[in-house]
C-alpha cells in the first residue's frame, strides 16, 4: 500500500471512528471528547482534500459550523470540482440560514426546524426568507 492509499484509508477509518463515537456518547462530556477528536479528523481531511469523508463526518457531528463552508468551497475548487454543491445537514434553522448561504453553503437541510414546528409551512416560508434575505411571504 502505497502513502496516498494509506491516508486515504487513515482518514476514512479515523472518520468512522469519530462518527461512531459521537453516536455512542452517553454524557455531554463524552460528546466534548468525540467532537474535540472529530475537529482533528476534520482537519486532517481538509488537508488531504478528502471532501466526500469530511461531509460524512461533519454529518455525524450535526453541528452548523464544524467544517467552515469557505474551506470546503476552496477544497473542491482545488481539487477540480468546482461545479459542486456544499451541502449543510443538522442545525439549520431561520436563525442561521442567511449567515450559511453568506458562508457559501449551497444547499440547507432543515429537519426540526421545519418539522417539529407547530406550523411547518409557515416554518419552510421563515427559513426560505431567511436563507434568500427576502421578507416572509
Amino acid at each position: 500500500m502505497g502513502y496516498p492509499e494509506l491516508l486515504r484509508v487513515l482518514g476514512e477509518e479515523a472518520a468512522r471512528e469519530a462518527s461512531d463515537l459521537l453516536a455512542a456518547s452517553a454524557s455531554e462530556e463524552d460528546r466534548r471528547g468525540a467532537i474535540a477528536f472529530a475537529s482533528e479528523v476534520r482537519d486532517f481531511l481538509l488537508v488531504e482534500g478528502r471532501a466526500d469523508v469530511l461531509a460524512r463526518l461533519a454529518a455525524a457531528v450535526g453541528q452548523p459550523g464544524f467544517v467552515d463552508p469557505k474551506a470546503v468551497r476552496a477544497l473542491l475548487d482545488r481539487s477540480g470540482n468546482a461545479r459542486a454543491s456544499v451541502e449543510i445537514d443538522g442545525g439549520v434553522d431561520a436563525g442561521n440560514a442567511a449567515r450559511l448561504v453568506a458562508a457559501g453553503v449551497d444547499i440547507l437541510v432543515a429537519g426540526a426546524a421545519i418539522f417539529a414546528q407547530p406550523d411547518p409551512e409557515q416554518a419552510t416560508r421563515r427559513l426560505r426568507a431567511a436563507a434568500l434575505g427576502t421578507p416572509v411571504g
